[in-house]
């Protein structure tokens, strides 16, 4: 699926800014918060899934480390060095990631 494709912009972002509003109904706002990360996480690997399947997985784990570094970075007190050392492990990975999967076929050959 292509961003400018017909079938992006009327049928998968159409449906999901109407779920994401739709939401609204939603009473509490920690609940309706959950509830709309959660829905475009789904859409999120919904759209890269699409594409490519089998990539859904290296989408998760960069997503869960991306997450875990972030939860530790706002757990961390301002300006320690943790913080950045978590934001360091979360850059490296996901450059470590790019890097292999971009250049991986270049070195081989």
């Amino acid at each position: 699926m292509v961003f400018s494709s017909y079938v992006f912009l009327f049928n998968f972002l159409a449906f999901v800014l109407a779920a994401y509003h739709l939401l609204a109904v939603v009473r509490e706002p920690a609940a309706r918060n959950r509830f709309r990360l959660a829905l475009l996480l789904v859409a999120s690997l919904w759209f890269y899934g699409w594409h490519r399947f089998d990539y859904i997985g290296l989408v998760l784990f960069s997503t869960l480390i991306d997450w875990q570094c972030g939860a530790r970075i706002a757990r961390a007190a301002p300006g320690a060095r943790g913080r950045r050392g978590w934001l360091l492990v979360s850059v490296v990975v996901n450059l470590s990631l790019l890097g292999f999967f971009k250049y991986f076929d270049f070195g081989v050959e």
